[in-house]
């Protein structure tokens, strides 16, 4: 079991009041006045390993003050300024499931699971005193070897639908994948990843306030394709 109590404070950006301008219709600035977040933990935890296989469960409870959020508002000039704000609070309550297991000798995975109930009270931006939502997230990490140094390496991830001050932000989810090939006597490493394979990732933002409607779909250059070569000199064995 275990407690305990985390500062987080904002990033420079979040804090810096200039405007960045990202068409003449919407602007995005910082809030100098933001108060860090103070987040109480308490976690009940068991453990069980056999062999190469570990499994871990997590009961959580977690309470946030000064909670930090995105809020999108209109300006008397009729423009859009999308900024941070504090709540008056948030807490959140779920159960955490991890796997790790060598399937064989050429596979290992890692799966990752999580649930939780999530609540939030926005009156001091006017938004209401509870708003809740449940919530759940999931992550694989494979290697995978076939061959003496060779490594393929396989990563997924998933967030669902979660709760804001204003709305809500939809599911995201992603794939990547990797390779790496060793020549260990001549102490080079050959590696090619693909970020986002089947280009999903994407972020979409619903705000539904007596104010202001709308929907905000923002889509990046996520799928890359990387290749790297290592070359290891002076090796100490």
């Amino acid at each position: 079991m275990n407690y305990s109590l985390r500062v987080n404070r904002s990033e420079a950006d979040d804090l810096n009041p200039f405007p960045e301008y990202q068409n003449p219709l919407n602007l995005r600035a910082g809030n100098p006045y933001l108060k860090p977040e103070k987040v109480h933990s308490i976690e009940a935890g068991y453990q069980w390993r056999k062999g190469s296989t570990t499994i871990l469960g997590t009961l959580y409870y977690r309470h946030v003050t000064h909670k930090l959020t995105t809020v999108t508002k209109y300006l008397p000039t009729g423009v859009l300024l999308t900024t941070k704000e504090n709540l008056n609070n948030g807490s959140s309550a779920g159960a955490e499931f991890i796997l790790k297991t060598a399937a064989s000798k050429w596979l290992t995975f890692n799966l990752n699971g999580n649930l939780f109930y999530d609540q939030i009270d926005a009156t001091r931006l006017g938004y209401g005193r509870r708003k809740d939502a449940v919530a759940w997230s999931a992550s694989l990490n494979a290697d995978f070897t076939p061959f003496k140094n060779i490594l393929i390496q396989l990563n997924c991830r998933y967030l669902s639908p979660s709760l804001l001050a204003q709305g809500r932000c939809e599911g995201t989810s992603t794939t990547d994948i990797g390779a790496k090939y060793e020549i260990p006597r001549l102490h080079l490493s050959f590696t090619a990843t693909l970020s986002d394979v089947f280009n999903t990732f994407k972020k979409v933002y619903t705000i539904d306030t007596p104010q202001l409607q709308q929907r905000l779909e923002q889509k990046m250059n996520t799928r890359v394709f990387y290749i790297g070569i290592a070359w290891n000199f002076n090796t100490l064995k």
